[in-house]
């Protein structure tokens, strides 16, 4: 069971890969109360000898790693090369077009603490999701302001 010259050749060696651990089959041998227990099922590729494999990056270790077969190959899907991206706050990932954007758990964060707000490097802000996140943080300051001039009148009756 190795993978085929074809299947190499398709290989991005930068690339960010996912995997569904129920859907690939690959998770079946974890509980599902571990499934993603030191596990993001978001993997880079790592070749060793002869052999590739597809390295968890929860920990970036060979902890948590499948060697790629002709078998297994299909279940890792390509997501984007990792020199082709940069990362950006939270804040900023969603002014960009879907097709434009990726949030990626690739650190011990786990999807819940993860950094992995990732965008094309040649991406431009899309000016209507700007406009329209700028126009909702404005109206949400507003409010706030509303807020503290009723509080603060409240204050000033109750002295009064």
């Amino acid at each position: 069971m190795s993978l085929s010259k074809e299947n190499i050749s398709k290989l991005c060696m930068s690339g960010v890969y996912r995997c569904d651990p129920i859907e690939s089959g690959l998770g079946k041998n974890e509980s599902r109360e571990y499934l993603y227990w030191a596990c993001n099922w978001v993997f880079t590729v790592r070749k060793s000898g002869d052999e590739y494999m597809m390295v968890d990056t929860y920990y970036s270790s060979d902890s948590k790693c499948f060697i790629l077969t002709d078998e297994n190959f299909d279940k890792f899907k390509f997501l984007f090369d990792i020199n082709e991206v940069r990362q950006v706050s939270q804040k900023d990932f969603y002014d960009y077009n879907e097709d434009d954007r990726w949030f990626v758990a690739m650190d011990s964060g786990g999807w819940q603490f993860s950094k992995g707000y990732y965008v094309r490097k040649d991406a431009m802000k899309n000016k209507e999701m700007l406009l329209s996140r700028l126009s909702e943080e404005l109206a949400s300051l507003k409010r706030r302001v509303e807020d503290k001039e009723r509080e603060i009148a409240r204050i000033v009756e109750v002295e009064e």
